[in-house]
This record gives C-alpha cells, structure tokens and sequence, in this order.
C-alpha cells in the first residue's frame, strides 16, 4: 500500500509537472503549503538575472498577497488567477493546487501586449460603432434637398478627433479629407476643439503629377507609418507631406491613410506609436466618407432633373398667359423672402422657393383665347378659368416632393375673407403656403401692365394691397402674411426690379 501510494504521488507530480515543461517561457514556481518556493524554471532564473536578484528573493516576482492564494488551493484541484505588476509590465499568476497533495504549481505570463491588443480592439470597435450610429442617423434625417456633406464629413471625422478613451488614448490630432477633381487632390484640414470640429478655411490642391505625398501611398491598400521606424530622423519625416498641410498641423510624427474611391483621406497622429488596429479604423472612415460622396453626387444629379422638370412645367403654364417667364421666378423669390421674415421653417421656406411657381399649371388646360382675351370675361368664360386650380393639383397629382405645390395650386385664390374661389375657404382653412403665395401672386399682378391697366409703381400696389381700391381688400390677405409684408416691402421692390425684361 505504501509503494502504492508514493507511485500515485509520483505518478500526479509529473502529471502535473506535464503541464508546466521545463523550457516553458512563462514564470513556473513549484512550492509547499506555506508558500515556501521548491522549483523554479529557467525563465524564473532569467528573470531574477536580469533584475540582479538571487534566487533566494524569487518571491519578490510573486503578489504580495501570494500566501494566502497558496494556502487556498493547497491540497485542492483547484485554480486562481491574480494580476500582478513586475517591472512595468502586468503578469497574470495562476495557483494552482495538487489534490490530495501539499503541492502548488504557480505559472505567470505576460499579458501587458494582450491588454494592448484587447484596448486597441475596444477602442476600435468603439470607433467604429461611433461612425455607424451617426452614418444612421444622418440617413435616417436625408431628405432629397439636405444632404449637407460637408456636416457630415465633420461628424464622421468626430469619432477620430473627438474621443472619451481615458486609458491608452490615441486621438487623431489632425485629419486631411481630400476629393480627386479633374486629376488633382483637393480637400481640407480639419482639427478637434473643446466645442468640436473645425474646418480650415484654406483649400489644399495636390498635383500627383508633381510630387507623390504620403496622402497618394493610400491608393489601392491601407498605409500607416510611424517616424521612428522609418530609420531616418523626425525632420526627414516631414519631407513626406505637403508644406501647407504642415503649415496647418505642425511636426508630424505618425500618420495613417487610405483612398476610396474618389475620397483619399490621412490622420495625424502624437502619442504612442500606431497599429494596424488604429490604421483600419481610418480605412472604414475613407470607405464611409466615399460612400456619402457618391450619395452626395447622385443626389444633386436628382435634384438637377428634378428642378429642370418643375422649371419646365412652370413655364409651360405661362405659355398661353400674357404673364413672363419672369412672373413665376418672381414668385419663388417673393414667397421665400415672405417665409423667411415670417421665421418658418427651414424645409418650408426651401419647398416654398421652388413650389410657388407652378400655382398656375392649370392653366395648360384653359382655353388660350380666354387667356389671352383683352376684355371683361363673360360668365361662362370666368367659370373655366376659375377651372385652372382644380386642374393644377390634379397635375401635381400625390407625390411628396409636389405636395406643397398642388396645395398652391389648389388655393393660391382662395381669400382670408371667404371670398376666393375654388371652395370659398377662410381663415387657416387655406394652407398657410398658398396664403403666401396668394399675397405675392397680387404684388407680381400690381406691378406688371396688363391689357386691362397699367403697371403700377411700388408706391402705388402698396397702397391698393394695404388700404383696398374696391376690386382688391386688405382683409382678403393673411393678418400674418401682411405683416411680414409691410415688413419687408424694400425687398418685395428690389425682386421685382431684379427680375424683368
């Protein structure tokens, strides 16, 4: 029984031993159930060589507290792990007890490069969550006219500049976001303040042809470089960059850059040295960036047509009336000059500016002689045109970028008074654009000779619009509208006079 026993317990050391070999690079101690050290490993007797210790002090290397985590797995199966710092760097101890054995096998190794790594990652990842939440939330709020994208290169640059890491902090000091245009790289600088993103106002021109700066080695693969690598000295560094763009950031010393598409963009970097954790997280911005820029230009390609097709169809109402085509540019200005003294909305006063000229489409389907006739109309001639705003929200139709135009179409001769036609509404009944554009549309009318009168001065529609002349009243108008009226009547002359033949 006792050979036996002293087998097994042989048996179990170098069970035990198996998992600790001898060239094991981490730190192996071996000790009893006081904590007293037995065995150490060659790496343990390195390690004390280059501290200049002797092997009587290996228990420095261990926490502080190392007892008590011995004396809590002596003659256990079980394990507990302690960090501890040793010469700057944090180890991770594991006790480990033998069953049944007053055997401890204590193992530590180095995990200051994985809590690196692990910080990098978070960092990262938090970045990157950063740019996602605000790509969609600025996607989520585009509109068709608000694209802004130089806010949001600003609020995506943010989460390089702008940062809330207290630990391992790397934080891009400065970031160039440059554009390919006609074989040139044209962009700017940006920089983080304490009340957030600031674009320099001078725009940076690169010629490729000329000189191949570090922002152009991003083509095609991502590149990051740290000056003390580069085996020159720090001054050397600074040839890689264009003069202005030091002018703006100062001494270089680590940078980061990436071309997507038409987006070539490069961050500048103090502190720690770089990694290729922190260099892709600039690739995802370039490839984020380069994906609002095509957004951007497809957009304004649709905004284009989309104008071109308004500007179209509001002409072609005014082709069979005595009225210009300088009526209905007029009447955008006047009702977004209205708007915008009224303090409305921003969306209201940008979709009034390009609706209000489309409130007489209707008119494409009113015969051209009733149109065009120099005398009083007859009844039956009236009634058809008094057809032409029903007619203009039919041809507007349901579409949301036209739902303001066809309530202007629809209401722009509906009156405050009850009076207008087609309906006879009052009051707020009439949708407050075409109470803005009902005002205008009279100025405009006022003001221009018509085969029935002449044209009046400003002075004089003035006085017919504010104190009535029995074909128009005062109280036909908005209380509001002509208030911002009055307000602004300057302004209301200087369109007119901007505007004509």
């Amino acid at each position: 029984m006792t050979a036996a026993g002293k087998y097994l317990s042989s048996f179990r050391h170098r069970e035990l031993m198996g998992h600790f070999p001898e060239m094991n690079p981490d730190l192996i101690f071996k000790m009893d159930a006081c904590g007293c050290i037995e065995y150490m490993n060659p790496s343990v007797k390195c390690h004390l060589d280059r501290l200049g210790l002797s092997e009587d002090d290996a228990n420095t290397l261990l926490p502080g507290d190392y007892i008590k985590h011995v004396k809590a797995v002596a003659g256990k199966d079980k394990t507990i792990q302690v960090s501890h710092i040793v010469e700057g760097a944090n180890i991770e101890f594991t006790f480990r007890g033998a069953f049944e054995q007053s055997m401890i096998f204590v193992s530590g190794h180095d995990s200051t490069r994985l809590h690196k790594l692990q910080s990098h990652l978070r960092d990262s990842q938090r970045q990157m969550d950063q740019m996602t939440d605000f790509l969609g939330e600025a996607l989520s709020d585009y509109g068709q006219n608000e694209f802004d994208i130089h806010c949001l290169h600003e609020g995506i640059i943010g989460t390089l500049i702008l940062s809330d890491r207290e630990h391992d902090s790397l934080v891009a000091t400065h970031v160039f976001l440059a554009e390919f245009i006609d074989e040139k790289l044209k962009g700017y600088v940006y920089r983080g303040t304490d009340t957030g993103i600031i674009r320099d106002p001078d725009e940076i021109i690169i010629d490729p042809s000329k000189k191949k700066y570090a922002i152009l080695q991003g083509i095609g693969q991502l590149t990051w470089s740290n000056w003390e690598d580069e085996g020159g000295t720090l001054e050397s560094f600074q040839d890689r960059f264009h003069p202005f763009v030091r002018d703006k950031i100062g001494t270089i010393e680590r940078f980061a850059t990436f071309n997507s598409g038409r987006i070539a963009l490069i961050a500048f970097y103090k502190g720690r040295k770089l990694t290729d954790f922190d260099a892709k997280v600039l690739k995802g911005l370039a490839v984020y960036a380069n994906g609002l820029h095509r957004i951007a230009h497809e957009q304004k390609q649709t905004e284009q047509a989309f104008e071109y097709t308004v500007n179209s169809l509001a002409r072609a109402s005014e082709a069979n009336d005595e009225d210009t085509g300088d009526h209905i540019i007029r009447l955008n200005e006047y009702s977004r000059a209205l708007a915008t003294q009224m303090k409305l909305p921003d969306d209201f006063i940008r979709t009034i500016h390009y609706s209000a000229q489309m409130h007489d489409v209707g008119k494409i389907h009113v015969n051209p002689e009733i149109l065009k006739k120099p005398g009083r109309l007859t009844q039956e001639e009236f009634h058809e045109m008094q057809s032409h705003p029903g007619y203009g929200a039919k041809i507007l139709g349901d579409s949301p970028r036209l739902a303001m135009a066809a309530e202007i179409a629809l209401g722009h001769h509906e009156k405050y008074n009850g009076n207008g036609y087609p309906f006879g509404l009052s009051g707020e009944e009439i949708p407050l654009s075409a109470r803005i554009v009902a005002l205008a549309d009279v100025y405009d009318a006022l003001r221009q000779k018509r085969v029935y009168k002449p044209a009046f001065s400003h002075e004089k529609t003035m006085d017919i619009i504010c104190n009535g002349d029995g074909r128009t009243n005062p109280n036909e108008f908005d209380p509001k509208v002509m208030k911002a009226f009055k307000e602004i009547e300057i302004e209301m002359a200087q369109i007119f006079d901007s505007y004509q033949n």
